[in-house]
């Protein structure tokens, strides 16, 4: 494909990369460019929500501003390397909260706490550049469910009480957003000039999950004695 992008290593998924057909412009998907705007969104209202702005909401929000570049950097141009910055934003985002504990247990100063995240989202980049397809995609399914584990095990008290709407929900919309991924990936249902799309879905979906999940998070967090919020 004769594009701006072309004289760079491309994804082992090319030409077809998702269902929307793949243009031969600076964006080669539209559609999948502007969606990811969806994770800088969730990270303003985030944000804004959320009135104690600690060290770790601060980094998780900046997470999601480098979730959002990725993605857009990642359908704009479908290179290896942004496609590696795109899945390695995903698992660090999947893995953060575990990850800051593990640093905080080790009694790691705010500087060091970011320069070791820092060292992880690199060396992810480094790791998925060689990986691609459906190990990369695993890799991030079995994290997740990691992180989930974990998560029930920390928190099992909050998940089943009065006030957990926002973590079921999160965890609902994040079930139906990764069935709208598959149907893409794979073409099952594909119309690839039509205007909507699968990953369109996974886009809006899973930055709206990681909403409801981050404001019941830190509000748990500030509120540590309530069930959730």
């Amino acid at each position: 494909m004769n594009t701006f992008w072309a004289q760079f290593p491309q994804g082992d998924c090319m030409p077809r990369c998702g269902c929307e057909i793949l243009g031969s412009g600076l964006i080669m998907q539209p559609l999948g460019f502007w969606s990811s705007l969806a994770y800088g969104i969730c990270g303003i209202i985030l944000y804004r929500r959320i009135q104690q702005h600690s060290l770790k909401l601060k980094i998780f929000v900046g997470l999601l501003f480098y979730l959002c570049v990725s993605s857009m950097f990642a359908h704009a141009s479908y290179l290896k390397i942004a496609l590696a910055m795109d899945f390695s934003s995903i698992i660090v985002l999947i893995s953060f909260f575990p990850a800051y504990s593990f640093l905080v247990l080790l009694k790691r100063t705010p500087g060091q706490i970011i320069f070791w995240l820092s060292a992880y989202v690199m060396s992810l980049v480094a790791i998925l550049y060689f990986i691609s397809g459906w190990p990369r995609i695993t890799i991030c399914l079995l994290i997740f469910l990691f992180a989930l584990g974990d998560l029930f095990r920390e928190r099992r008290n909050q998940l089943l009480g009065p006030r957990s709407r926002s973590f079921w929900l999160f965890l609902s919309i994040m079930f139906l957003s990764f069935c709208a991924f598959v149907v893409d990936t794979t073409h099952y249902i594909c119309h690839p000039t039509g205007w909507i799309h699968g990953h369109e879905f996974w886009h809006c979906g899973t930055a709206l999950g990681t909403y409801y999940f981050g404001r019941w998070r830190f509000h748990l967090e500030r509120n540590p004695r309530s069930s959730a919020s």
